[in-house]
């Protein structure tokens, strides 16, 4: 099997070298705040452009490694993880569509980092310090809330939320500026870069999502769970060890909070990392490899289309390194096998329905050459037959009868309604005149003996096929809807619907065909009578549609007539 030949995608250094990029300003800006007492620190210029750039991981891996690194010169930075780990997330949401296009996506960015940084934050500080720790708020709020010492906290919150709305409007609009300056195929590579197998179309990566978020117990969400799962009974464990030889220290409330903040923002770190890989080596590519064998199993009746599928299926290029790639390269090698012998099918039962069809003709010929009156009798019937048959279909009548299947059955075995003609002696089939009586009694009996025909050909060679419409119009194609036809009596819906279509393209082919006792009647004629017979000869559904396709019926009608004419 040829697998396409990918490249090594790049996009991965890139996204690394984005992350070293990001956490590197993001630390610089911090320095310098913290070092110059400023009290704008734009330290979240590098969070939120690897978060809207480079997605939920990125992100999140530069939040917590900005505020890791600030531990060095700012100790209580690492307790602050979570605040940039939020607004990872919140811009992540924003990146996933580019919501940021529109003025309105900024101001609306803007204002949930404001929101959630400024409020979080002080939350924090208040917890850890029991005031607002930075001393240019805590004089601010000081100076404002004057002798209501009361509404403290609050114009806290608002003094912070007022500078955060400086500090981070300005770093998303910065972080956005830079953005647009790139080009897309550098901004899509680190959102989407990094695949193990070929990059999916957003069409692509909807579906699959679309499929997670409708099954109840999913890849992804069974990978968090046991994540989740095992995160928290190791720091269940750890809490019991550490409450066991330290009980002072652990149970204290600043050091529960402290490692409460720490606890969430690394866990978050490494439920983002985790999930990133998962989707990358388990979760895009199984459900990339589940829609290309839906989308293969959906197109298995057309051979063109089953073969677009394969070359689909062959374009994801799993290389997972792992059993999944295994999995999936066996999987196109049963599916290019399958393919191939589906065409090998296709093309001995296109064959053997050419012989069928040809050994149809041949014997229908056979018997239509002895009666010499009958003039392109099985090509202008197969014709109405036909056009019965679809105009049946359109209007809905009997939709569970006509499947495709029967209709082709229907179709092809049309040529065989007057089979049993064959045992009619020439004297009474080729009569130069209206039959007697007895000879009358005599030419009915060929539905009899087509019928038999047929059963005799259907034993010989088993199962269901389209003889059996073939001997249901043989035998039954003079059966009347009133009950009043031959051989059987049979009325209504019991007569099978192959001979109740052919009894009306039987009748009508031979009102308008010239016989050696009578002219051909004109369409009118023939139409008129057809009506007439609309209840008690023939079903009404039938002449209803025949009545609606009398265009096509008489184009079938026209062509027959000038290539008699050419002959004569």
């Amino acid at each position: 099997m040829n697998l396409p030949i990918r490249k090594i995608d790049k996009h991965g250094i890139y996204r690394a070298w984005m992350i070293l990029v990001c956490v590197a300003v993001n630390v610089a800006f911090n320095y310098v705040a913290s070092r110059m007492k400023l009290p704008f620190y734009f330290d979240t210029i590098g969070t939120v452009f690897a978060a809207y750039t480079g997605g939920l991981f990125p992100g999140i891996t530069t939040a917590v490694l900005t505020n890791l690194v600030c531990w060095a010169f700012n100790p209580n930075s690492l307790y602050f993880s979570l605040v940039g780990v939020l607004i990872a997330f919140v811009t992540d949401w924003f990146g996933e569509k580019d919501r940021c296009r529109s003025m309105v996506g900024k101001i609306n960015l803007i204002f949930l980092v404001t929101v959630i940084s400024g409020v979080l934050s002080i939350l924090i500080q208040w917890m850890l310090f029991g005031e607002a720790g930075l001393d240019y708020v805590a004089d601010s709020a000081a100076f404002l809330v004057g002798d209501h010492k009361k509404y403290y906290f609050l114009i806290s919150v608002f003094v912070f939320l007022g500078i955060n709305l400086v500090d981070k409007g300005i770093s998303v609009l910065v972080a956005l500026m830079i953005y647009l300056f790139m080009s897309p195929e550098s901004r899509n590579g680190l959102r989407y870069g990094g695949w193990k197998q070929a990059p999916l179309s957003a069409e692509d990566m909807e579906k699959i999502n679309s499929n997670i978020r409708g099954s109840a117990r999913s890849l992804r969400a069974r990978i968090i769970l046991a994540l989740l799962t095992g995160i928290l009974a190791m720091n269940l464990l750890l809490g019991i060890v550490g409450a066991r030889m330290n009980p002072d220290a652990v149970f204290s409330k600043n050091y529960t909070i402290k490692s409460i903040l720490v606890f969430f923002g690394t866990l978050a770190l490494f439920l983002a990392g985790c999930i990133w890989l998962g989707d990358r080596f388990l979760v895009y590519p199984i459900g990339s490899l589940e829609n290309a064998i839906n989308d293969y199993l959906k197109n298995i009746d057309d051979q063109e289309r089953l073969d677009e599928s394969v070359k689909r299926l062959q374009k994801l290029d799993i290389r997972t390194n792992d059993e999944l790639e295994r999995l999936y390269r066996s999987v196109c090698e049963m599916a290019v096998s399958t393919t191939e012998q589906m065409r090998s099918i296709r093309m001995l039962a296109d064959a053997n329905e050419k012989m069928q069809a040809g050994l149809i003709i041949t014997m229908a010929d056979l018997v239509e050459n002895r009666d010499s009156d009958t003039g392109a009798h099985i090509q202008k019937t197969a014709a109405y037959v036909r056009i019965i048959v679809d105009g049946l279909k359109r209007r809905g009548y009997y939709a569970e009868k006509l499947t495709d299947k029967y209709m082709h059955d229907v179709e092809m075995s049309a040529p065989l309604h007057d089979i049993g003609k064959i045992n009619v002696p020439d004297a009474v089939l080729q009569k130069p005149g209206r039959l007697t009586e007895d000879e009358f009694a005599i030419m009915k009996t060929h539905t009899v003996a087509g019928k038999k025909i047929l059963e005799n050909a259907i034993e010989t060679v088993g199962g269901e096929s389209y003889l059996t419409e073939a001997r249901n119009m043989a035998a039954y194609h003079h059966e009347r809807w009133d009950g009043k036809g031959y051989p059987e009596g049979l009325h209504g819906q019991v007569i099978p619907l192959s001979a109740r279509i052919m009894a009306v393209a039987d009748v009508f082919d031979a009102l308008t065909s010239p016989r050696v006792y009578k002219p051909p009647f004109s369409i009118e004629e023939a139409i008129k009578i057809i009506q007439d017979g609309v209840g008690t000869q023939f079903d009404p559904k039938c002449v209803e549609v025949f009545m609606e396709s009398l265009p096509e019926v008489e184009r079938v009608l026209a062509r027959y007539r000038e290539e008699s004419a050419d002959a004569e």
